[in-house]
């Protein structure tokens, strides 16, 4: 197949179509319209949360998450330094 790229230069491209998906018939107005709606369906979280048309954000965990790891990391911070660190004695 025979391509004319951007630069106007014409390039050969190998295809491998399929005739049988080539199907030019028109599409029904139904089908049409049900794939528009796709993902369009009624959410049940919004019905609960009072305003209508007010998105409901699911809870984020990773900033607890993250939290959690930062004080756990100075925890063994502070008890590794406790227990590594060398007694001076007395002269």
């Amino acid at each position: 197949m025979k391509f004319t790229g951007p630069t106007g230069r014409q390039e050969m491209v190998a295809v491998h179509a399929d005739r049988r998906e080539s199907d030019l018939t028109v599409v029904p107005p139904e089908t049409l319209e049900l794939w528009r709606n796709t993902g369009r369906g009624t959410d049940v979280s919004n019905a609960t949360a009072g305003a209508p048309g007010t998105p409901v954000r699911p809870w984020s965990l990773w900033r607890y998450a993250l939290l959690l790891v930062l004080i756990i990391a100075i925890i063994e911070s502070l008890l590794a330094s406790r227990y590594l660190s060398v007694e001076k004695e007395a002269a």
